[in-house]
């Protein structure tokens, strides 16, 4: 029945206690067994069934890849060498892809094609970011990102099949167990700028695969499909051959981030395909790469470019920001040397005047263009056959103000007494990339092989003052 008063603020109502029986550690039974001498029975946990990663290294070249190839590119570079000619064997289905703004390029970016019809059977395209600040770390989050795609496109192929079939023939074509994904991929990250080693490439394309399975696992989708052979083709013998040294010591390099059911079933030998070469090239710039270098001025010391003809109704009296001194700073993106040079200010006010010199009238004389080489140009560079590769120049604004092309080197060839000057941009081909934190981040592809140049004679006449930028 219901009190008759009602209930007020602090009112406590009845408490129902129960008689609560402890718990006992250990129980009787396992007092008895421990008596008796007898094992302590414990609960069995069902593990995980492991996974297991083949790799494989192969001496051929790409076209007898067996499964889709993996392969790294450049923000903003070329097609060459394997790319140029994997995207020969795909029916340039690379080129049309980049010819739309799809191709990967920038750290991130991952692009999967799959053409079963094909030899290989498909590429898994991985943006590598900047030519010459390539890590493994950016190789091992562009393998996993592919991976993962390359899983969920291969089950959901499987599985719109399966949907397609219906009574027996559907049991009959289901798999056992896990769909098994493999892929091929080359040694990404070797060659190009600033390049990794074969063991630090081999090092974080595994890696990326693993981490990808795991994710797969996290996502409950490992029981569906997984990623089980990873093959390493190589057309060079002396790197393949260490590419299979490599394969024998992974295990003991990742036992600290392999988990329990993570196995590597590594095959020790290298298989010996076809098309493979014996020696490697004499230089990575032979397969078409063009060698990068890059001048900069540093922020600390960068002086404020001067326009020619600027200061001629000044008396001459120079800025005090550009004679506080200044540095020109030279990068091989795509070797491992590096060169440095220090311009003092009347070394940078001398040529300034040289500059405005060339551009006042049409000339031939080389005389200049060679003050100029020898002025802006570090001695490490001058000795290095730079004549034997095609060169971009990657420069910033301030750096841009120099005339690289017109540059000519002194040169005496055999027979010749007197020395032959020859501009660097006649011996060897030569492009210039101007670095900017200002663009468009969308930029529309030419559909037509049509070209806008813009001259800027030098005019005196104060109603066509030169043009900005």
């Amino acid at each position: 029945l219901l009190a008759k008063e009602p209930l007020y603020a602090g009112t406590r109502g009845g408490v129902t206690t129960r008689n609560v029986r402890p718990v006992l550690f250990p129980t009787q039974q396992d007092l008895g067994h421990a008596i008796f001498g007898a094992a302590i029975p414990t609960q069995v946990t069902p593990q995980q069934e492991p996974v297991v990663l083949k790799l494989t290294v192969t001496h051929t070249n790409l076209e007898n890849a067996r499964y889709p190839l993996a392969i790294g590119h450049y923000d903003g570079d070329v097609f060459a060498g394997a790319e140029w000619v994997l995207d020969a064997r795909l029916d340039n289905k690379l080129s049309k892809r980049r010819a739309m703004n799809l191709y990967p390029g920038p750290e991130g970016t991952v692009e999967v094609i799959l053409a079963p019809e094909m030899q290989p059977p498909g590429a898994l395209v991985i943006g590598l970011g900047e030519i010459g600040q390539l890590t493994a770390d950016i190789v091992t989050r562009g393998v996993t990102e592919a991976a993962l795609r390359l899983a969920l496109v291969t089950l959901e192929q499987q599985q719109k099949r399966a949907s397609q079939t219906k009574g027996e023939e559907a049991e009959t074509n289901a798999p056992p167990g896990p769909l098994s994904v493999q892929m091929s991929s080359l040694l990404i990250g070797r060659r190009g700028g600033r390049s990794l080693s074969i063991e630090s490439a081999i090092t974080a394309i595994t890696t990326g695969v693993i981490e990808a399975n795991r994710l797969l696992r996290d996502n409950k989708l490992s029981d569906a499909v997984r990623l089980t052979e990873i093959q390493f083709v190589e057309i060079h013998e002396d790197f393949a051959i260490r590419a299979a040294h490599t394969l024998r010591d992974l295990r003991s390099h990742l036992r600290l981030a392999l988990m329990d059911d993570e196995l590597l079933d590594i095959y020790p030998y290298l298989i010996r395909g076809e098309g493979g070469y014996v020696n490697q090239p004499a230089s990575e710039y032979a397969t078409g790469w063009w060698r990068r270098l890059q001048v900069t001025v540093p922020k600390s010391t960068a002086p404020r470019p001067t326009a020619p003809g600027a200061g001629q109704g000044d008396g001459g009296q120079h800025d005090d920001a550009d004679d506080s001194g200044g540095a020109l700073q030279f990068v091989l993106l795509t070797d491992r040397a590096r060169a440095e040079q220090t311009l003092q200010a009347t070394q940078r006010a001398l040529v300034e005047q040289l500059v405005a010199q060339t551009i006042d009238r049409t000339t031939t004389d080389l005389d200049i263009p060679a003050t100029l080489y020898e002025l802006l140009l570090p001695n490490g560079l001058k000795n290095q056959p730079l004549e034997s590769n095609n060169l971009l120049l990657v420069l910033d604004p301030q750096a841009a103000h120099y005339p690289w092309g017109m540059m000519a080197e002194r040169q005496v060839r055999q027979g010749e007494q007197a020395p032959t000057l020859r501009p660097l941009a006649v011996r060897m081909g030569m492009l210039r990339q101007l670095t900017t934190a200002s663009y468009r981040s969308q930029v529309v592809s030419p559909r037509t092989k049509n070209a806008l140049v813009i001259g800027e004679p030098r005019l005196d006449d104060p109603n066509y003052p030169p043009l900005p930028g």
